[in-house]
């Protein structure tokens, strides 16, 4: 008996709840429905590209804004709701069409930004408009809005096109990718100095720079022509300073012949192993031209331009690989489908060595030992020792995360010795910085 009365009660109060959970749904799925039918009825979206930034601004009624976020989530309240609507049959035929849009929407924005990752020169600006359950394009008399999602999509495509392409016939250009071009192309167009660039491709050893003004890139000039002053700007600056890829790279030049593409399997420890690769084949340390170490921040068009560097280089040069366990699971196929691609196409010419280091307990370790069958890359653990009695000046600092302040301690500790402190910012920069 006491059983039953329990069990009454308990279904009493789940009765309650559920009609209080129903009722909240019930408000909810009306503030979605009201607010839909507002943007549906006419709201406007400005799309922007301004330099390296992205902007999404929304705007309806008296001027009330939204963003990308609230459209998604607007989206998805509905798909979520729209069994529970039993009237109102013009709103349950705006679900799909909103669905419809605001995935349009999305994808127009991705296509934006995958062209600021690029380097696209071009600011953008785009003016849509929601009216009457149909997508304008403000900017061409309020016509249907499918042209533009399309004219995006394939300038995305084109652009990416003529990257690849002048990285084939332009060495100089494997230094660059993404924001840089983004940087380079502001510089040159304001004729103002690309000191960090120029330090970075060289190893700190450009100098002297050509005559300001002498290089200029005029508004609306073609991709061709943007790569080519870019890479007639870079080989003026080698010869001037009286360098070239090879006196550049010469640190890194192997003792031991080795060439093609290797993969070394490590247990722990990057660092170590990294330096004593470099002192068992070059007897140097790794210069940051010749090392990409990937994190979950490493742009894939980052990674494209260090195989094209590390492949393409017509002298005996040690490359390194890092930490492509760490990429998300897309951006890793992505590189697999690139590092074949590499391998059919350059991978019988190489004259540089590529070895790509790996955990050897990762997830990577399969496709790699199928991508990279017999080339396995092996490192003798006295060199390290002997590299760290050689430079008996060389000091770790190591903090288990980022963050805890490891540079500003470098920095007092050789200030307190009286020394110069002298800092190169890192070619390959990362959507965050790291130490």
């Amino acid at each position: 008996m006491k059983e039953n009365f329990r069990l009454d009660k308990y279904i009493e109060k789940y009765g309650e709840i559920k009609e209080l959970y129903d009722d909240s749904l019930s408000d909810h799925s009306e503030i979605t429905k009201s607010l839909i039918k507002k943007l549906m009825s006419e709201s406007n979206i400005t799309i922007l590209k301004e330099g390296h930034n992205f902007i999404f601004n929304g705007e309806y009624g008296e001027n009330k804004k939204f963003d990308l976020k609230l459209l998604t989530e607007l989206k998805n309240k509905a798909l979520f709701s729209q069994n529970m609507i039993k009237e109102d049959e013009e709103y349950k035929l705006q679900i799909p069409v909103f669905k419809e849009i605001v995935e349009n929407i999305k994808k127009l924005c991705e296509n934006i930004q995958k062209l600021i990752f690029s380097g696209y020169p071009s600011d953008i600006s785009i003016h849509l408009k929601m009216e009457n359950n149909v997508l304008k394009n403000r900017d061409e008399d309020n016509k249907d809005a499918d042209s533009i999602m399309k004219k995006y999509k394939e300038l995305f495509e084109k652009f990416q096109g003529e990257i690849i392409q002048s990285y084939r016939t332009k060495s100089l250009l494997h230094f660059l990718y993404g924001p840089l071009f983004l940087s380079v192309i502001g510089k040159i167009k304001k004729e103002k100095e690309i000191t960090f660039l120029l330090k970075a491709i060289s190893n700190g050893k450009i100098s002297v720079l050509p005559e300001k003004g002498k290089h200029q890139i005029p508004d609306y000039s073609k991709f061709s022509d943007i790569f080519n002053i870019i890479n007639e700007y870079l080989e003026e600056c080698l010869i001037l300073n009286n360098l070239n890829l090879e006196l550049i790279f010469e640190k890194n030049k192997m003792k031991t012949k080795k060439v093609g593409l290797y993969r070394l399997a490590i247990f722990e420890d990057v660092e170590k192993n990294l330096l004593t690769l470099y002192k068992q084949f070059t007897n140097n340390f790794p210069l940051s031209n010749t090392v990409l170490i990937c994190n979950e921040y490493t742009s894939f068009e980052e990674i494209v331009a260090f195989l094209f560097l590390s492949f393409r280089c017509q002298y005996e040069i040690l490359f390194c690989l890092i930490g492509i366990e760490k990429l998300d699971s897309g951006k890793r196929l992505q590189t697999f489908k690139k590092i074949y691609q590499f391998i059919k196409t350059y991978g019988k010419e190489m004259i540089s060595c590529l070895v790509i280091i790996y955990l050897n307990n990762s997830e990577i370790r399969e496709p790699l030992s199928k991508l990279i069958p017999g080339n396995k890359m092996s490192v003798l653990d006295q060199n390290y020792e002997e590299f760290k009695n050689v430079n008996d000046n060389i000091e770790d600092f190591v903090s288990e995360r980022a963050g805890y302040g490891k540079s500003e301690e470098i920095k007092e500790k050789i200030y307190s010795e009286l020394k110069n402190y002298i800092y190169f910012n890192r070619m390959r920069f990362h959507k965050k910085k790291i130490h």
